[in-house]
Parts: C-alpha cells; sequence; structure tokens
C-alpha cells in the first residue's frame, strides 16, 4: 500500500477518461492533451461525464459514523450501522488512498484516520456535500474512471452494484482494475438477487416487482449472489472475504415500507398486515428502534443456518494480485469481522460477529 506522501497535487490527479491522456488545467477547465478533450467544472467539481436526471439531487447526506444518543440509539448503531463501519475499517487500511465509487454526500469515516479519500458520483448535488468530506470529487461514469493507471490503493463503494446494468459489470469492474494498484483492495458492499421466499413471492407479479423492486430505486443490476462473487473471482482477484447478509425474511420497518408498496399490499392479508405494521413502527421512532435491535439480534442467531443464496445483500473484499495467482476457496460461514480461515490484517484485533 502506498502512503500519503506520494499523493499527487489536485490538479494533477485526474487524466482524461476519453484516452487516459494527460490534462492541462486552470482547475475551472480541464483538456487532455493527447485527444484534445475539453471538460469543464459546476460548483467547483470538475465534470467528466453528462449529468443523469435519475440519480441528480438523490443520497445528497453525509454518513457521519457517529453514535447516535440515548441507550436504543446507542444499540441500534452498534447493532445495525456500525457493522457495516467495521467491516469497512476492517479491510481498509488507514493511511491508503481511497476511491469511493457513488460516494453521494461522502462517508466522513472513510476520511478518518489519514485517508485520502476521492469521491466519484454522477450527482452534483451529492458531490457539492461531498467536496466538505473527502480530499477530491469528480462527476464520472464508472466505466470512464477519470483516475491514471494504478492510483489508488483501495476502490470502495456501499449500495451502488446493484445500480449498475448487467451490460456494463465488466467494463466497470476492468476500470476497478486499471485504477488500482497491485496489492490493492476492493472493498464493497451492494444487493444482490435474493431467493428468498418473499423475494419469490414477489416475483410472482412481474410488473410490480419492475416498478417497486429495480425501477424505483434504480436496482437494474441485481444479480445471484454466487455470480457476483464468480464475477470478481474470474477476473483474477483474491478473495479476503465473502459475506451474504440479509438472508431472512424478517424485514425492518423501512424495508418493508418500501418493498411492500405500490400494491402489494393488495395481494396478500400478510402482506397488508406487514406494510401497515411497518408504517405503526415507522411513526413511533423508540418503538421502531426497538423492534430494530430485536431483529438484529434475531438475524445474529438464524442467518448463519440459511443458505447464501437467500441473502439479499453481500459485503465483500478481494485483492489485486501482485502477480498473477488462481484465486483460493472461499471458507464457509463467515462473519462480518473475521472470515473463517482468513488472518486477520496485522495489527487488527478481531471479534468474530455475524452481519447483520
Amino acid at each position: 500500500m502506498s502512503d500519503l506522501e506520494t499523493v499527487p497535487r489536485a490538479e494533477d490527479l485526474w487524466s482524461c477518461p476519453a484516452c487516459r491522456g494527460l490534462l492541462d488545467t486552470d482547475r475551472e477547465r480541464w483538456q487532455c492533451l493527447t485527444c484534445e478533450a475539453r471538460y469543464g467544472a459546476r460548483r467547483g467539481v470538475p465534470c467528466f461525464s453528462a449529468a443523469d436526471e435519475f440519480y441528480e439531487g438523490r443520497f445528497q447526506t453525509t454518513k457521519e459514523g457517529g453514535v447516535r444518543s440515548g441507550l436504543l440509539g446507542r444499540l441500534e448503531r452498534h447493532f445495525g450501522e456500525f457493522r457495516i463501519l467495521r467491516f469497512l475499517d476492517r479491510w481498509v487500511p488507514e493511511g491508503t488512498t481511497v476511491l469511493d465509487l457513488g460516494c453521494g454526500g461522502g462517508r466522513r469515516f472513510l476520511a478518518e484516520r489519514g485517508r485520502r479519500t476521492i469521491g466519484i458520483d454522477l450527482s452534483l448535488a451529492s458531490l457539492a456535500v461531498a467536496r466538505d468530506v473527502y480530499d477530491d470529487v469528480a462527476r464520472a461514469d464508472l466505466t470512464r474512471l477519470p483516475l491514471p493507471d494504478r492510483s489508488v490503493d483501495v476502490v470502495v463503494s456501499v449500495d451502488v452494484l446493484e445500480h449498475v446494468p448487467p451490460g456494463s459489470k465488466d467494463l466497470v469492474l476492468a476500470e476497478m482494475l486499471r485504477v488500482l494498484r497491485p496489492g490493492g483492495r476492493l472493498v464493497h458492499y451492494y444487493d444482490v438477487d435474493s431467493r428468498k421466499c418473499l423475494h419469490r413471492w414477489a416475483k410472482k407479479f412481474p410488473e410490480l416487482y419492475a416498478a417497486v423492486h429495480v425501477q424505483q430505486h434504480g436496482h437494474i443490476g441485481l444479480e445471484p449472489i454466487r455470480e457476483s462473487w464468480a464475477r470478481f473471482r474470474s477476473a483474477g482477484l483474491r478473495p479476503l472475504c465473502e459475506l451474504a447478509h440479509n438472508k431472512s425474511n424478517l424485514l425492518y420497518p423501512e424495508t418493508a415500507e418500501w418493498m411492500l408498496s405500490g400494491g402489494y399490499a393488495d395481494k396478500a392479508l400478510w402482506a397488508r398486515f406487514t406494510r401497515s405494521f411497518a408504517q405503526f413502527l415507522l411513526a413511533r421512532p423508540r418503538l421502531r428502534r426497538v423492534h430494530r435491535v430485536a431483529t438484529i439480534l434475531y438475524y445474529d442467531a438464524v442467518e448463519r443456518w440459511l443458505p447464501d443464496e437467500h441473502a439479499f445483500s453481500s459485503a465483500v473484499c478481494y485483492e489485486k494480485p501482485l502477480l498473477s495467482r488462481a484465486p483460493e476457496p472461499r471458507s464457509e460461514h463467515a462473519t462480518l469481522d473475521q472470515p473463517r480461515g482468513v488472518e486477520a490484517p496485522a495489527g487488527r484485533a478481531s471479534t468474530p460477529r455475524p452481519l447483520a
């Protein structure tokens, strides 16, 4: 991994996404010295791609990573969001150059501990927020990253890969590998195409499923979990961690409210009751927190016994080999903080806990 002394200045960071050539810049405009392509800036953000109407203005909130007040808030944070934070903290080394794809408003947690952070997103409004958190941000398409070859140590994304169309997934992965240094890591948390009972039932209504589960949030790139893992492995990456998450049919109130919207509640009595109960909980924050903590504890108890194909989400970490080598077999019953059969990074304590 690199240290921060080797990080280029902001004006030297970007490269032409069309030909990867060097850019001449006055910090307001960029022109490629090779293909003469020109790029501008808006709100102080370099723009290497066109605006995207669907994503513009979405996901503007900066993820702080702090501890909520009150006992229930602390429990919810510890058992819920902190698990993703611990996952990122474990597999994103300190003092590295981190590229956050689909960064939204940024993650303050990634910008801490001396890391250099670069954010890429399609939403200018989100990037205007993220620039206060990250060292550098730019609007760009994931299939044409405006960065030089081998320029970052870690590529991170949270809830992004399910938005990548199937026909673009290999292109996006190729771009990740191009900008990643040998020995670097890909660290991703993303939704997958689940085979659990709830999703199989939802797919019985194809038009409704397309409207609610795919088009509503832009989840056009959902794929079975093992297919997603195979994609990374076939690229020659070494798996350090592969986790299956959200296998149970028990839903958080926020999830149940949108998953059973758009007419699903009229398809079955249990669906109507589940959505009504979710709305009841959402209107009562304290009771919702109690329910959330109880749900996570239930996940801890049952998810390790459910098949990976039931997962709705996956958390993975892969390493780009220094030299080409065959990937290693996956260990079963992996946990959030320490997958079985994988040594903890030097200097990191291991406290195994299933991802909830």
